[in-house]
């Protein structure tokens, strides 16, 4: 066995022409004298040349050993090695490369996730900075997702009831590639492959994904978990099933079934269209809306903190292109929103970078309610307090613009306030929470209708022994009246009930004591104060009538 070390790059400035062709033909003349080496796998890595690089260089930095040099170039037909094209592809053989342990760092989580070690030592939180290894196994929960960051600077989203386990994970030499290996039972995995080169794999029950620079999605369907979903938005994945393979291009997605080849590509939905809310609001809860889709069977919504090391704190599926989510935090966020197709393939993703401010809420207003109608000189204002909120402002206005300000208070400690008289009329009223310096945004927009009061009749009564005469004057703001007589003050046992249009009403005079009351009603039915109430009695008996006993009992005697 003949070994030649060589130090150094062979583009380095310490190296001569002539010394490159000298080691060449030295190694072609070694060649021709031993036993030619034949590659036969169909596990291979394509490496993409770059600037700077030959066969000596991509040798040091990959491969097993110095020996391989040679067998690089006669597996690839090399017949210039000093000058490879930027850009050739070249097939190197997994079995060359010298693989170094490599991890995974948990950069974010959300919900109550675990890693399981390969090692059947134990279960722990999956949180950050959490290092997965090859043969860990990652169990996210309903509502949890994942945000891991590979040692090439990839980094991959796992989704809800996502289960996801790793095979291998390595650095390829000193390159900073990664080679991994992977398989997801279920749930969803959202991939971007950062660095050129890198070896990424992910099997599913039904197919297997590989790829070399790019970014992608697999998920596995939640109902049948033989079934399989590839998208791709960027590069291009090779997606196996049943041992036959098909190269999805980006902008292009299929399905595998188990047992069957995968589907010819489907293009992938256009991004939606995002209105509202912009790139602020003060919205509790937050709504979404965007403009609909063609073909779109519905939407995927994901948001996020801005921070590029946070996972997806919402992730859910709409049928119709508006959604609303509350509780979420002040702060910048990230939103996403894709289309999904009848298939279930998701497309490119809307992107909206967010800032909210809704914090603290506004209070839920009490009294008086929306459109009230209040018959009085003031009015009393009764709101809820937010868990966080010290104090409140309050505003009421002539104009739903709140232009033309009539009380307004920044300050208040209670959530009632009295207004003192006003003008009948519109108003319109709001109220703001505040906590320490924090004001939050304006409670949503009230209005009532403020109108006199209808005073209580004052009544008069007139007549003579058959009749009496009650009028109790005209009141403007009346449209009818309403009377009632009775035999007691409470008004219990009601002898009449009636309603009259004029100020004044006749009655024969009663056999026995009667009370009476009467009260207005203007033309919207409210019925004003009852007037005190008036004891009409039986017409007094005259005297000579007093007489007749007397006469009766002098003609006895």
């Amino acid at each position: 066995m003949v070994a030649i070390k060589v130090s150094g790059s062979m583009n380095s400035a310490r190296h001569s022409r002539l010394t490159w062709r000298a080691a060449y033909a030295f190694l072609l003349f070694l060649s021709s004298i031993s036993c030619a080496y034949v590659v036969q796998s169909s596990d291979d890595w394509i490496y993409t040349v770059e600037q700077g690089d030959n066969p000596w260089s991509i040798t040091e930095k990959y491969l097993n050993g110095i020996q391989y040099w040679k067998k690089l170039i006669d597996l690839n037909g090399i017949d210039h090695p000093e000058t490879i094209p930027v850009g050739t592809r070249l097939r190197i053989p997994l079995s060359w490369i010298r693989f170094v342990h490599s991890e995974a760092i948990v950069l974010d989580s959300h919900g109550a996730g675990v890693v399981i070690r390969g090692d059947g030592s134990n279960s722990i939180p999956l949180i950050s900075p959490t290092r997965i290894v090859a043969g860990d196994r990652v169990e996210i929960p309903d509502g949890g997702s994942a945000l891991l960051l590979f040692a090439d600077g990839s980094r991959m989203h796992l989704s809800e009831l996502s289960n996801w386990t790793v095979e291998r994970l390595e650095n390829m030499g000193s390159s900073g590639k990664v080679n991994t290996q992977s398989t997801l039972e279920k749930g969803q995995s959202e991939i971007e492959v950062k660095t050129r080169g890198t070896r990424f794999e992910i099997n599913t029950p039904s197919a297997n994904t590989a790829v070399r620079g790019t970014a992608f999605r697999v998920r596995v369907d939640n109902l049948r978990d033989e079934l399989s979903r590839v998208e791709v938005t960027e590069g291009a994945v090779g997606v196996t099933g049943s041992g036959q393979t098909r190269q999805i291009a980006s902008g292009q997605g299929t399905r595998v079934e188990t047992g069957a080849r995968p589907e010819q590509p489907t293009t992938l939905l256009a991004a939606p269209s995002i209105t509202h809310p912009g790139d602020y609001s003060r919205e509790e809860p937050l709504t979404l809306e965007w403009r609909a889709v063609a073909d779109a069977a519905g939407y995927r919504v994901k948001i996020r903190r801005a921070s590029e090391h946070q996972t997806f704190i919402v992730d859910e599926t709409t049928p119709v292109a508006a959604f609303s989510v509350g509780g979420l935090d002040d702060g910048d966020y990230v939103v996403q929103i894709r289309a999904i197709d009848a298939l279930g393939l998701e497309g490119f993703n809307a992107r909206s970078d967010l800032e909210l401010d809704a914090q603290p809420q506004p209070p839920v207003t009490i009294s008086p309610r929306q459109g009230e109608v209040i018959y009085a000189t003031a009015s009393a204002f009764e709101w809820s307090i937010p868990v966080n909120a010290d104090r409140f402002a309050f505003q009421l206005a002539r104009d739903p613009k709140f232009e033309e300000i009539v009380i307004e208070e920044s300050s208040l400690t209670q959530p009632t306030f009295a207004t003192p008289g006003l003008e009948p009329g519109r108003y319109f009223w709001r109220v703001t929470s505040k906590s320490g310096d924090e004001t939050g945004p304006s409670g949503p927009r009230r209005n009532f209708l403020l109108k006199a009061p209808i005073e209580a009749p004052n009544v008069a009564t007139s007549g003579n022994r058959e009749e009496l005469i009650l009028d109790w004057g005209t009141d403007e703001l009346a449209a009818s009246y309403r009377l009632q007589t009775a035999t007691d003050t409470d008004f219990t046992s009601l002898l009449i009930d009636e309603t009259v249009t004029t100020p004044q009403w006749r009655m024969k005079r009663p056999a026995k004591p009667l009370y009476f009351r009467v009260r207005a009603i203007n033309e919207d039915g409210y019925e004003g104060a009852w007037s005190v109430p008036q004891e009409l009695s039986p017409a007094p008996v005259s005297w000579f009538y007093m007489l007749i006993p007397i006469a009766l009992y002098l003609l006895a005697l």
